[in-house]
């Protein structure tokens, strides 16, 4: 059964909220719900749904402050922003676009229309991860994460997953066979570390068939038990039953694990501290 849409819209407007959810969920959507910025962000962190509907008058702080703090977390910094607002002029709109909203929707609103938008933008959004299998960061926006906690001289840890024999497969079944089965390893991992409740832990890219994921020293070993129990019984579902049977162990796809703190080390960019993650992977 294909997954509903999951939508989580921010308004403290309770009686709003429940008047859309009873809307979209009968077009085959999920509503979530948070009264206040600051829950908001935590469940865009913790949920992570497909879509956020934003309002910009919030009790704690204004939608464009938690739009900017999403955006800059590279758990979120993906996630579709559609503001819904009562302010109608020009300046607060083109703001809410540059702060990388997709959409600006004056109140009162057409249900109609909202939910044709919500489509578009889901369908948008589809299309950009035709180029990129997943819907995990990029390596580009771990690197931002990595550097984050570089400059603040903070503790962080690296669990690098890496993909063994995907080029291999790749030319063996196809193009659509391996997205599919990147696909899928990217939401193990999305369970994975959403599983541990730890809202600063966050899984991505470090290439197009490699993860990484951040997270602190201390819970690198559950998360290295998760993946081994997780993901790597997973990796013989992606073949034909006979082909798995008959390949040899060394040709099959696995899953190499690496780990790196900033006890291994004084690394200058996330560059260096992803290269030194690949070298200690290499390692037999």
């Amino acid at each position: 059964m294909e997954e509903r849409p999951r939508i989580l819209f921010i308004d403290d407007d309770v009686t709003l909220v429940d008047m859309l959810r009873a809307y979209l969920e009968n077009y085959g959507f999920e509503l979530l719900a948070a009264h206040t910025g600051t829950d908001g962000i935590h469940k865009a962190q913790t949920e992570m749904p497909d879509l956020i509907l934003l309002d910009i008058n919030l009790p704690d702080m204004s939608g464009y402050d938690v739009a900017q703090r999403l955006h800059h977390h590279p758990r979120t910094q993906l996630i579709p922003i559609i503001f819904l607002t009562e302010i109608r002029d020009k300046p607060s709109r083109l703001h809410g676009l540059r702060l990388g909203a997709d959409d600006y929707i004056t109140k009162p609103f057409d249900l109609h229309e909202l939910r044709l938008r919500i489509r578009n933008t889901l369908s948008a959004g589809k299309r950009v991860h035709q180029y990129f299998p997943t819907e995990l960061p990029s390596p580009g926006l771990m690197a931002q994460a990595v550097e984050e906690r570089l400059q603040a001289d903070t503790s962080w840890a690296l669990l690098g997953i890496f993909l063994r024999n995907f080029d291999r497969f790749r030319m063996e079944y196809g193009s659509l066979a391996a997205n599919d089965t990147l696909q899928a390893l990217g939401k193990l991992l999305q369970y994975v570390v959403r599983n541990q409740a730890y809202s600063e832990d966050v899984v991505g890219h470090l290439s197009t068939q490699d993860f990484v994921i951040l997270t602190e020293p201390e819970r690198l070993k559950t998360y290295r038990k998760a993946v081994e129990e997780t993901l790597v019984p997973k990796l013989s579902f992606f073949y034909p039953w006979e082909d798995w049977a008959n390949l040899p162990e060394n040709q099959r796809l696995s899953i190499r694990m690496a780990e790196l703190t900033e006890k291994d080390g004084v690394f200058a960019s996330a560059e260096e501290a992803f290269s030194a993650l690949r070298g200690r992977a290499e390692v037999p």
